[in-house]
């Protein structure tokens, strides 16, 4: 895709064609470039360079939205989880160590745990 001309080549454009308006026996041989044509396309620009605008504006809105929205992911998401934990916990306390109740909520219980093996010393 083509790059746009630079802001200081489309203001020099800008002035020739303020300098073609003050033309007064202007006539080009092909109408694409008369003026009323040129003016045409720089008020075409003119809407596209608002278009932009509004749209870069929308843009930077959106990203704000989202890191926002992000956020109150991440808060909620810390608060669920520690909540979660706390109530683990209380299940713990409530049913006991060797309970199914503990092992429903995702932790081990207690006489599922490995025995530790004692370490015979070598003769």
């Amino acid at each position: 895709m083509p790059r746009r001309p630079d802001s200081s080549t489309i203001a020099a454009d800008r002035a020739a064609l303020r300098a073609i308006e003050e033309l007064i026996d202007y006539q080009p041989v092909n109408q694409a470039y008369s003026t009323p044509m040129l003016q045409q396309m720089e008020a075409t620009l003119n809407a596209a360079e608002e278009a932009t605008e509004q749209a870069r504006i929308a843009y930077e809105r959106a990203q704000r939205a989202y890191a926002q929205a992000r956020l109150v992911e991440n808060e909620t998401g810390k608060g669920f989880h520690g909540l979660i934990l706390s109530a683990k916990t209380h299940v713990l306390a409530q049913y006991g160590d060797d309970s199914y109740a503990v092992q429903a909520i995702g932790w081990t219980r207690r006489s599922d745990r490995k025995r530790p093996v004692r370490k015979v010393a070598a003769a």
